[in-house]
């Protein structure tokens, strides 16, 4: 019988350990979490490699074996977004330990999903485990675009991620719909982008005398895209978890999305309801806006924060936007576009976190949900990488109590919660890696 509270004490101080290393990006100074780590891997007996990206900043790559080549990846990153500490009952980088809860910026974005992987293979190495390898990739710079990150790695192809099984961030948090409990894995992003639209200076016009026509164009406009309800292919993932959810409500099968979305916010908290409907629409945000400068070339201008269903393309986007514009004199750009994507949730990996999540609570059932957010798992599309959101927390920590942390004050996780997490995925992992029907993975 394997001392599950000696190893969530041990989790509990490495991710104490990992709390401590200030790596708020920017400026990131990631490196000194990474010797830590290392530290922490070499002495387990496992194999370590380590690409420095610039000054103190890098990723690592832990295996279980010296050839680090694995059709399972794990993935985290090791830089965390910055904070106020006057907002925050202990200081947020002090790794306090308190009435069964451990408080620190990372908590749970992502140096727990880094404790949670790292321990999954220090307890295989322990177990003298000799089948199929595992490897370790956490990275820098995620909170701000993975240029000294992800990025970094991919663009220098010391490493293929085609075709291989990647857990990753954004997922594993708990819902209760109904007293029923659904845990949700993510397998896909929406895509993301940026626009810019703008109206010229007419020649000849006299800045100390406008008649504001493009101005009030540009205000019409402005409101034309904010009524904008754009219908593209709901996608499949997001249907199935749709669907589960108001079966679970007590409705029958069949229904349109609209009707089951109806029924669920009865038993759904608004936040969560939120988040149910973004995963079914293309949604466009103004986020900034110019008014007229007698100085400048342009007249107006706002800008447009995008966030697309996956099968949304640029030139799908570069359509719309010809259609919004078409008959006025504004101008666009697409400042910057990444679209959305799926992983099959009926791969092997995922049946694997299911069986592995009923067996510690047979009541629950796994579901998959497309994150309206992005993580480093939208720089793995290219061939065919599957990427799965996974990080497991017990019910009390649920999604619309565990999301307003990320990023925000008192950033929390129980030490149950923790070694839940690293129960779990230690499990899940074993059942994929021991599969004889090797296809099951794809």
């Amino acid at each position: 019988m394997r001392n599950w509270k000696a190893i969530e004490e041990e989790a509990t101080e490495m991710l104490v350990r990992l709390i401590r290393k200030n790596t708020v990006n920017p400026p990131g100074n990631e490196m000194d979490l990474i010797r830590e780590i290392e530290d922490i891997a070499k002495r387990e007996g496992l194999f370590v490699r380590i690409f420095p990206t610039s000054a103190n900043r890098g990723n690592i790559m832990v295996s279980m074996d010296p050839s680090f080549e694995a059709d399972l990846i794990f993935l985290s990153h090791l830089d965390v977004v910055g904070v106020d500490k006057k907002r925050w009952k202990h200081d947020p980088f002090a790794g306090i330990v308190e009435d069964g809860m451990i408080w620190g910026r990372g908590a749970l974005d992502t140096k727990q999903l880094t404790v949670m992987q790292l321990m999954t293979m220090i307890l295989l190495k322990r177990d003298g485990w000799q089948g199929d390898n595992i490897v370790l990739l956490a990275t820098a710079d995620e909170e701000m675009g993975s240029e000294y990150g992800l990025k970094h790695f991919l663009s220098n192809e010391v490493y293929s991620f085609k075709d291989k099984d990647v857990l990753s961030e954004g997922g594993g948090f708990p819902i209760v719909i109904n007293d029923k409990i659904i845990y949700l894995c993510e397998c896909g992003q929406k895509g993301n982008g940026h626009i810019k639209i703008w109206f010229e200076k007419k020649q000849g016009e006299n800045p100390y005398y406008h008649t504001h026509t493009q101005l009030l164009a540009c205000a019409k406009l402005i409101q034309k895209i904010g009524n904008e309800d754009w219908e593209t292919p709901i996608p499949s993932n997001t249907r199935k978890l749709i669907s589960h959810l108001y079966t679970s409500c007590g409705g029958e099968a069949g229904g349109n999305i609209i009707e089951e979305l109806d029924l669920i916010q009865d038993f759904s908290d608004k936040s969560m309801m939120k988040l149910f409907t973004a995963m079914t629409k293309n949604t466009f945000a103004i986020t900034r806006f110019k008014g007229y400068q007698k100085m400048r070339k342009e007249v107006c201008s706002f800008e447009i924060d995008v966030r697309t269903l996956p099968g949304v393309s640029q030139e799908m986007l570069q359509e719309k936007i010809e259609g919004w514009i078409a008959g006025t004199e504004a101008k666009a750009e697409i400042l910057r576009f990444q679209s959305g994507f799926e992983s099959d949730s009926a791969s092997g990996l995922f049946a694997s976190f299911e069986k592995s999540i009923q067996s510690f609570l047979p009541q629950a059932d796994l579901m998959p949900f497309v994150s309206v957010g992005g993580s480093d798992g939208r720089h793995l599309q290219e061939g065919k990488t599957r990427v799965y959101g996974f990080s497991p927390t017990l019910v009390p920590e649920t999604f619309e109590r565990v999301v307003p942390m990320v990023h925000g004050d008192n950033e929390r996780i129980s030490k149950a919660s923790l070694a839940f997490g690293i129960q779990v995925i230690f499990n899940a992992t074993l059942q994929f890696l021991q599969a004889d029907d090797k296809s099951i993975r794809g």
